[in-house]
């Protein structure tokens, strides 16, 4: 990025944001045109300047990973390069968002000779990832009108706008970018998902091929191909766009669980395994290598060998507690709990559920619904139902999340309390798309002798391919499906 930066003083709407979102001194600072057209950055150090825009095509592209590396090569050649600083802390794997935050703001307080693009960029990644999407919005839609020329700000704007108003509008103003910057590869990327997941599956298909086009030698355009290809039931070919993903990179992990998967699906649960030890090796943080176990316990247990999956699981939950990681222990100790309850083994669910009340507390929203869920499966209804009202409450003024899970909670109690009216109430205010939903309407219609209906949503739920090894949800709802 070089070429003549034209500078004044800017005293608009994005001085104004500058002034009160961070403290910086705007009446002593001098700022870049709104007439540039493209993002400069100010490191005076040429290594630096390759590696930030080494990092940024890298983060657009979704390989987070080796984008942090590039931002830390820019901070070594420069180590007061304060936007780098920000595009590291936005992308570095392991952060939590308090660290990632301070690490954003160091970076913006490292802007004082910086021009109003960096600075008006960096307040839109802290916004973005405070999860202040609306102003993120407004930032990074500052931002491309200052400098029209740029792609990436432009696919930042198009990216938080999803979230904060509505896909529909989303799709518009990714639909955008590739209209104005016709030869920008990520874009094609994010408009490929948004049309997918909107039900488009020939838009979002085309948009990713457009994608593997462009970007042919990253490994990320072949990820995503892959990926839909996974969805639309293309095993072979999905196959071989995860092969080529880490041909071209051999430590971008994405690939090797979606090769997992895809194994997984095709019944074929030891090549599940040996992708998954690959994805466990390239693992990035321990949080990362610890999940990846759990996918490897799940394997287990959609094949129906309960004894092994108890083993990783375990193996997982001792990790877990040495690393200091009581969430990822807990969550293994629900997964062994529930696993046992399901198979009607209750001896022991009781020790498992003290251990995962131990480390994450009584009042954990997920601990509540294992406690409710596997209670019920022990035919402890009465029990179980007292814990499914408590999770009621703390979902009430809860989450959209937290109330959908309340539902179902309270669909699988009714239902192992053969009240299944209340079962089918319940389960019907979920979302109608949440396959732990589908499973359980569908043992309930087994049990009201609505066969038909209850073969099509088990087909449903084992049919679907836009599930994760790595969910403890899709587990119980494959395990659920899987006792007819």
């Amino acid at each position: 990025m070089s070429g003549f930066v034209s500078r004044v003083r800017f005293l608009g709407l994005a001085a104004f944001a500058l002034a009160f979102s961070s403290g910086i001194a705007l009446a002593q600072q001098t700022f870049e045109s709104p007439a540039a057209a493209k993002l400069e950055v100010t490191s005076a150090s040429e290594e630096a300047n390759k590696h930030f825009w080494a990092g940024v095509d890298d983060a657009d592209n979704i390989f987070f990973t080796r984008a942090a590396a590039h931002f830390e090569k820019a901070l070594e050649a420069d180590p007061k390069f304060g936007l780098a600083r920000v595009f590291h802390a936005r992308n570095a794997a392991g952060l939590s968002q308090a660290q990632r935050l301070e690490q954003i703001n160091q970076g913006i307080s490292e802007l004082s000779g910086a021009t109003t693009g960096e600075l008006v960029t960096a307040l839109g990644m802290r916004e973005w990832t405070a999860g202040n999407l609306k102003e993120a919005m407004a930032l990074f839609g500052t931002a491309s009108k200052m400098m029209p020329g740029d792609p990436h700000l432009a696919l930042y704007k198009a990216f938080v706008t999803g979230g904060a108003t509505t896909p529909e509008m989303g799709i518009a103003a990714t639909r955008k970018i590739t209209e104005r910057f016709p030869d920008f590869a990520p874009a094609y990327n994010i408009l490929g998902y948004q049309l997918w997941n909107a039900g488009n599956r020939a838009g979002g298909l085309t948009a990713i091929r457009k994608y593997a086009e462009l970007a042919g030698d990253h490994p990320n355009p072949h990820d995503s191909y892959a990926e839909l290809l996974q969805w639309g039931g293309r095993y072979d070919a999905a196959m071989k766009h995860y092969y080529r993903a880490t041909e071209l990179d051999p430590t971008f992990d994405q690939a090797y669980l979606g090769m997992a998967e895809v194994a997984q699906m095709k019944g074929e649960g030891e090549h599940a395994r040996k992708h998954l030890a690959k994805a466990i090796e390239y693992a990035v943080t321990p949080g990362a290598r610890l999940n990846r176990m759990r996918a490897v316990a799940t394997s287990y247990a959609l094949e129906g060998n309960r004894k092994a999956a108890l083993k990783e699981f375990a193996a997982v939950a001792a990790e877990a507690e040495k690393e200091g990681n009581k969430n990822v222990a807990a969550v293994a100790h629900r997964q062994m709990a529930l696993i046992d309850a399901i198979a009607g083994k209750g001896r022991n669910v009781a020790a498992h559920l003290a251990k995962s009340e131990e480390l994450v507390s009584a009042d954990n929203p997920q601990h509540l619904a294992t406690v409710a869920v596997v209670q019920a499966n022990t035919g402890n209804t009465e029990a179980a139902m007292e814990v499914a009202e408590k999770l009621a409450k703390i979902a009430y003024d809860g989450s959209a999340g937290l109330k959908n899970m309340s539902h179902i909670v309270n669909g699988a109690v009714y239902l192992q309390a053969n009240q299944l009216d209340k079962a089918v109430a319940e389960l019907e205010k979920a979302n109608p798309n949440h396959y732990l939903a589908k499973a359980l309407l569908a043992s309930c219609y087994d049990k009201m002798g609505q066969k038909a209906e209850a073969m099509a949503l088990r087909g449903e739920v084992l049919a679907d391919r836009t599930y994760s090894l790595q969910d403890p949800v899709y587990m119980i709802a494959r395990l659920e499906v899987m006792k007819k």
